[in-house]
């Protein structure tokens, strides 16, 4: 702080950040909040947010989507600022192409049933190079449920067509994502994913539930990439459609790549920069001289459940409860 002097807090999805964002407004420091989803997390994170009384106190938010944009306006009511600025993503100049042989399918983000339901991915994607065998599939990524995708594929009889590589390097999957033809995301709820942007700027076409959220701003169904009604033969109908039409894939493919431009890294800076220089404007500099010691008596907001990974104080049942699904966990063989 003495040496720096910043003058804002950005904490992301950091819980304790927020709560050192309340004292550090003292010395002139500005939080902003930035929203990603709509899931539990996101939505307790803006009612903490907002309100008469709220338990973090921001001078702004961010939203990675139009739609997170009205919610957290509507719950804001003017009181601060709130902006609409995706996560950027740089424009490749690589892009997938059809060769009229192998049509190559990816699934690229976290391993976890939860929100991403990664396991009926898996199943859904066996089930296509299973039906044909001019499909290939491929799954990028890590979390607690890789055992349980790595089993789906090792029982199919089409194994070598479907694969789990596992946790890649983000450049390595930028470098990567051309070389195939579709990405799947049949997640319960999305914010703006990154990993989807990157792969339509390669021309990628897109395959999704209808998900709340960003995902309705990029994705329209047979104009920017399929939208499914289930997760399983419908998603199988949507890939037979695109292996099969190569003339519809070509023209889908060429509308994500034009739809993805104003998601460019350097227009979403710029629009970062906005923000700070008007946030600048109305705040007052305060520096400090000495190192900045917190009161003995300091007041945290209380302990909430849906925040619990982020914050030491959660009380013994919780702990107790944890510590049997870690157990659990370790007995099937997850992480």
């Amino acid at each position: 702080m003495c040496e720096y002097h910043p003058k804002f807090l950005i904490p992301n999805y950091v819980i304790a950040g927020f709560a050192a964002g309340n004292n550090l407004r003292h010395f002139g420091v500005q939080t902003i909040a930035v929203s990603h989803g709509q899931d539990l997390f996101y939505q307790t994170l803006r009612q903490s947010c907002t309100g008469n009384d709220p338990q973090y106190r921001v001078s702004s938010a961010v939203c990675v989507s139009k739609a997170l944009t009205e919610e957290w306006a509507a719950s804001v009511a003017g009181r601060f600022p709130v902006r609409c600025i995706p996560c950027g993503v740089p424009m490749s100049q690589r892009f997938a192409e059809r060769d009229g042989r192998t049509f190559r399918i990816v699934y690229v983000g976290r391993l976890a049933q939860e929100h991403k339901r990664v396991i009926d991915v898996a199943h859904a994607l066996r089930n296509a190079v299973e039906a044909m065998p001019d499909v290939e599939a491929d799954i990028i990524g890590d979390g607690p449920e890789r055992p349980v995708v790595e089993r789906i594929i090792a029982e199919t009889f089409a194994r070598a067509r479907l694969r789990c590589l596992g946790y890649l390097p983000v450049e390595t999957v930028r470098r990567m994502v051309a070389d195939y033809h579709a990405v799947v995301l049949l997640s319960d709820s999305e914010g703006l994913p990154v990993t989807l942007l990157e792969a339509m700027t390669c021309g990628v076409v897109p395959i999704c539930t209808d998900i709340r959220g960003g995902i309705r701003e990029l994705v329209r169904d047979c104009v920017t990439g399929l939208i499914v009604k289930d997760r399983g033969p419908d998603v199988l109908r949507a890939i037979k459609l695109l292996k099969d039409d190569v003339g519809l894939w070509k023209r889908l493919s060429a509308s994500v790549r034009e739809i993805v431009l104003p998601y460019s890294g350097s227009r979403c800076a710029d629009e970062w920069e906005k923000l700070i220089i008007h946030l600048n404007e109305k705040s007052e500099t305060v520096f400090l001289t000495k190192p900045w010691v917190p009161p003995a008596g300091i007041e945290l907001p209380p302990w909430n459940r849906v925040f619990h990974w982020d914050d030491d104080r959660k009380p013994f049942k919780f702990r107790v409860r944890d510590r049997i699904i870690g157990y659990k966990r370790r007995l099937l063989g997850q992480k």
